[in-house]
């Protein structure tokens, strides 16, 4: 079986490797809602295969930071959602004119829309975002980028 994406990243940074703060960023992929509806009740969190792997790796230099679900569920979840549907025009604009779910539901709609075009969504929302306006981050990702500049 091949090793989870990251993984190798993350060797660099072993303890006797290279002296430098890594933050790696990864999706949290919870297995299913039942297991995520049990750990948002109080249970232990669900990590991934890949998670559980990037964490065993975690040394006083690299960390690993985990999205809840995974990086465009989790932007939609934080707001954003006029941001997120003018990149996603840029991408699939019918299906973009199409998504008008109530708050709750738009993480999961985001996420379904994206699903074959993270990349290119991607680089939409890059295009977008590139008049400055204010954007929402999930906050292990403001956590990601604070730890590797040493706050």
């Amino acid at each position: 079986m091949d090793e989870p994406v990251g993984v190798p990243f993350a060797e660099l940074f072993a303890s006797e490797r290279l002296p430098y703060r890594c933050a790696i960023v990864s999706d949290g992929d919870p297995p299913n809602k039942q297991e995520l509806d049990d750990e948002l009740e109080g249970g232990e969190p669900l990590l991934s295969a890949t998670a559980q792997k990037l964490r065993a790796n975690e040394t006083d230099t690299l960390h690993v930071f985990l999205a809840e679900k995974t990086f465009e569920w989790d932007l939609a979840k934080a707001g954003n959602w006029e941001t997120l549907i003018e990149a996603l025009t840029l991408v699939k604009p019918r299906v973009a004119a199409g998504l008008t779910p109530d708050e709750a539901g738009r993480p999961n709609s985001l996420l379904g829309a994206v699903e074959n075009v993270k990349g290119r969504f991607a680089q939409a929302l890059t295009e977008v975002l590139a008049d400055g306006r204010a954007f929402d981050v999930p906050p292990y990702l403001r956590d990601a980028i604070d730890w590797a500049a040493g706050k």
